[in-house]
Formats: structure tokens, C-alpha cells, sequence
């Protein structure tokens, strides 16, 4: 033992070390208490960033070969895909029956890509934690 009553292991005449077993069991409770608290702490907590959430409608314009000024909007397209490019990851959905999407984003920003037949300039959009944004989309029909 040292000065501080800790049992320091010594070699016998084996040359194999000895081990104070009464040290080893209060370890292991120490450890397996600290690992189920840092594992407890993983995902999403209260205090935690929240995500964004950003919602909107989906149209594709024009809506006939030629519109003209006073003709109704074109309506929303339901069943398009939408992504959400971020630095590190890409978020994707499908606009409903209506036309409409939502989705939850973590902070940062995003390229949103229309992903369907035709030629689409994607958009980008920055998003904060907590906000709520609208964001309506229109993607080129291709009708000529």
C-alpha cells in the first residue's frame, strides 16, 4: 500500500502482477453508471437545437402551351419529390394530395431540388433552429 492506503500491485516471485480484487468491482459500477449516462445523452435532448420546419406548395408552370395575363395559377402537383441538399446530408419528400410538403431540417443550408422530368434551377434556402418558413415551389413544366 502506498501512503494513501491504495494497493498498488506488486510481483510475486510468478512475475505475474496481483490485483486487489476489492477495487475491481466498485470500477466496474463507476464505469457502467458513467457509460449508461453518456448513452442516455445521445439523440435529441429538451435543451437540444430544433429543427426547422419549412412548408409550402409544389406548382409547374406554365399550365397550358399559352397563358395569358388573368389566367388562374397553375395548380399544385401532388406526388413530386423534393430534396433538401445539405453539407452533410440529403432530406427528401414527397408533396401530398394538395400539392403540399413539409419537413423538419436541422440548422444550416439546403439546396432544394424538384426532382421530376424536366430542367429545375434549384433553390436555395438557409434555415435557422426553431424557425418556420413557407417556401412555394415552381418547376418548369416543360409545356411549349
Amino acid at each position: 500500500m502506498n501512503s494513501k492506503g491504495i494497493e498498488i500491485p506488486t510481483f510475486g516471485g510468478s512475475g505475474r502482477a496481483r490485483v486487489h480484487r476489492p477495487l475491481l468491482a466498485p470500477t466496474l459500477a463507476v464505469l457502467a453508471v458513467g457509460l449508461a449516462l453518456g448513452l442516455s445523452g445521445c439523440g435529441s435532448t429538451p435543451n437540444g437545437p430544433s429543427p426547422a420546419q419549412l412548408m409550402g406548395t409544389v406548382s409547374a408552370s406554365p399550365c397550358q402551351p399559352v397563358q395569358r395575363q388573368g389566367d388562374p395559377p397553375c395548380p399544385a402537383v401532388p406526388g413530386l419529390r423534393l430534396e433538401f441538399r445539405g453539407r452533410h446530408r440529403v432530406v427528401s419528400v414527397r408533396s401530398n394530395a394538395k400539392g403540399a410538403y413539409k419537413v423538419a431540417l436541422a440548422a444550416g443550408t439546403y439546396q432544394v431540388v424538384v426532382m421530376a422530368g424536366f430542367a429545375h434551377q434549384p433553390q436555395t434556402v438557409q434555415v435557422r433552429s426553431g424557425q418556420h418558413l413557407t417556401l412555394n415551389l415552381v418547376y418548369d413544366s416543360g409545356i411549349r
